[in-house]
C-alpha cells in the first residue's frame, strides 16, 4: 500500500497533485481516483482542502474550512467504480478485437477446398400411361413410361423395366424393356436426368405366373456394366390388374369313358367350356394324353402338337362353349401309351402380335378315362408275313439293312420291300374302304431319277 503523507506536509502534497506529478505511489492513486471521478462543478479551494484532508487521513478539516452538504465519501467506493471503469474497457477492447476480420491466410498455407459430395445413384418411375390402378389394358398394351435418374457412380448404365407381383422382385431375366443411360452432366442438374420410354407388354395370359394374385407392378433398376445393381425403384407403386385367366375345362365326351374297340377307328365327340380373356380367338385342341404326355406341349413356331386324329378348332372369346371330334385309333394309341389308361385333355392357345404361339390354357381331365383293348393277332385266322431264317440282302450298292428299326428285306433281286418285324403296321388311315398304307418297292438295277414308273 502507497505511504499516505503527513498532515504537515498535505498542502505541499495537494500542490504537487495538482500540478500532475505522480513521483510517488500515493501521488499515482489520487491521480487516477480524480480522473475516474464523475463531472461536478468545481469545488470553493476551502472546502476541496477540506475534503482531502479526511479523504487522507481521516482528520478534521481545518478551522475555518467550509463543506458542501452531502453524503460521506470512502476510498472503498472510489475503487470499485475505478474497477468497474477497468473491467469495462477490457470487455469493450475484446469485443472491439473479435469484431475485426482475419488477415487473410497465404495461399501455400490454405487447406485445399472441399468437393460438394454428389447425390447417389437413384432411379424412380414418376408417372406410367395408361394410369395405375386400371385393369390390364386391351392387348396388344402399349405403356408409356416416365422416369428420373440419378448417376454418378459409373458414366453409363443399363436401365431396365420388368414386372413382378406387388410384393416381389422384379423378373429381371425377362424385362420388358432396357436401355443404356448416360451420367446426367447438364449444370444445375442436380446430376438427375428425366427419360420417357415405351414398350408393348406380352399377353396377360403369359405375365399370370409373375402373381398369383393376379396384380403386376411395374419396377426399374439401373445395373452397371459389370451386372452390379446400382439403384431400385423398389417403393413403386404403379400396380395393374390383370384380367381374369383364361380356362378350359371338359363338360362331356360320347360315348363317355370306358373301352375303346381293337378293330375300328372310334370318334369321340367332346363338349368343352371356355374362358378367353387373353386373346380375341385361339385354338381349341382335344385329345388322349397322361401324366407324361398331359398334350400341353406348345411350340412357338409351330403351335399346339396335335393329338392324333384331332383336328384344332377355332374359338371366340365371344362364346364359352364348343365342340370337338375326336378320331381315337386303338392301334396308334397303344404305341403312346405309358399306362394301362389314357384321359382326355383340352388345350387352348394362339399367337401373338409376333406371331409367336404360346399356351393360354389346359386341362387333363382324369375323370375321363379311356383304355384301348388289346388287338390279338390269330395267325389261324390273318396270317402274317414275319422275319424268315435266312433274311434276303439286297445286292449292291443299295443298303444291306431295312430302312427303320424292327424291319427287314422281303423279297429277291427283281423285287424287294421293307416289312415290319411283328407282322403289324399299327396306326393306318382308315376310310370306309379299309385301311391303306405306302409300301417303297427295289429292284436291281433301278436308280431313282433314272426312269420314271416301273412295272412289276
Amino acid at each position: 500500500m502507497p505511504e499516505l503523507p503527513n498532515p504537515a506536509s498535505l498542502e505541499e502534497w495537494g500542490r504537487r497533485l495538482d500540478a500532475g506529478e505522480t513521483s510517488d505511489p500515493a501521488l499515482q492513486v489520487a491521480a487516477r481516483l480524480r480522473a475516474a471521478r464523475p463531472a461536478a462543478p468545481p469545488l470553493p479551494a476551502s472546502v476541496e482542502a477540506g475534503l482531502r484532508a479526511r479523504l487522507l487521513t481521516g482528520a478534521p478539516a481545518p478551522r475555518g474550512a467550509q463543506t458542501r452538504p452531502g453524503p460521506r465519501l470512502h476510498l472503498g467506493w472510489w475503487a470499485a467504480t475505478a474497477c468497474a471503469s477497468l473491467l469495462l474497457a477490457v470487455v469493450s477492447a475484446t469485443f472491439y478485437a473479435l469484431s475485426q476480420p482475419l488477415p487473410p491466410v497465404p495461399a501455400s498455407e490454405q487447406a485445399p477446398a472441399m468437393t460438394p459430395a454428389l447425390p447417389s445413384d437413384h432411379v424412380l418411375i414418376l408417372d406410367v400411361a395408361p394410369a395405375a390402378g386400371a385393369v390390364w389394358p386391351e392387348e396388344p398394351a402399349e405403356f408409356v413410361v416416365t422416369l428420373a435418374y440419378t448417376l454418378t457412380s459409373v458414366p453409363t448404365a443399363t436401365l431396365q423395366l420388368a414386372w413382378a407381383g406387388p410384393t416381389g422382385e422384379g423378373a429381371w431375366d425377362a424385362a420388358v424393356f432396357e436401355t443404356v443411360v448416360d451420367a446426367p452432366a447438364e449444370p444445375g442438374s442436380n446430376h438427375t436426368a428425366t427419360v420417357t420410354v415405351r414398350f408393348t407388354a406380352a399377353p396377360s395370359g403369359q405375365l399370370r405366373p409373375l402373381s398369383t394374385a393376379g396384380r403386376l407392378t411395374l419396377r426399374a433398376r439401373l445395373r452397371a456394366a459389370a451386372g452390379l445393381v446400382l439403384a431400385r425403384d423398389a417403393a413403386s407403386t404403379f400396380t395393374y390388374t390383370l384380367p381374369p385367366a383364361d380356362e378350359v375345362r371338359i363338360l362331356a365326351a360320347s360315348p363317355g369313358p370306358g373301352e375303346l374297340p381293337a378293330d375300328r377307328i372310334q370318334p369321340i365327340t367332346v363338349t368343352v367350356a371356355y374362358t378367353l380373356t387373353s386373346a380375341p380367338a385361339a385354338s381349341l385342341l382335344v385329345g388322349f394324353g397322361d401324366d407324361q404326355w398331359p398334350g400341353a406341349e406348345v411350340d412357338p413356331k409351330a403351335g399346339p402338337i396335335f393329338a392324333v386324329g384331332a383336328p384344332p378348332v377355332m374359338v371366340s372369346a365371344a362364346a364359352h362353349e364348343a365342340t370337338a371330334v375326336l378320331y381315337a385309333d386303338p392301334e396308334t394309341l397303344l404305341l403312346l401309351m405309358n399306362g394301362p389308361s389314357l384321359y382326355l385333355f383340352a388345350n387352348l392357345s394362339a399367337q401373338d402380335a409376333a406371331g409367336r404361339w404360346q399356351g393360354l390354357a389346359h386341362t387333363l381331365a382324369y375323370e375321363f378315362v379311356y383304355r384301348p383293348r388289346l388287338l390279338v393277332y390269330d395267325p389261324d385266322v390273318c396270317p402274317v408275313t414275319r422275319l424268315p431264317d435266312t433274311v434276303f440282302i439286297p445286292p449292291a450298292p443299295y443298303h444291306r439293312s431295312a430302312p427303320s428299326a424292327g424291319e427287314f428285306w422281303y423279297g429277291a433281286d427283281s423285287l424287294w420291300t421293307a416289312l415290319p418285324g411283328n407282322g403289324q403296321w399299327p396306326g393306318l388311315p382308315h376310310d370306309p374302304d379299309g385301311y391303306t398304307q405306302k409300301v417303297f418297292w427295289w429292284r436291281a438295277g433301278y436308280l431313282p431319277g433314272d426312269e420314271g414308273r416301273f412295272s412289276v
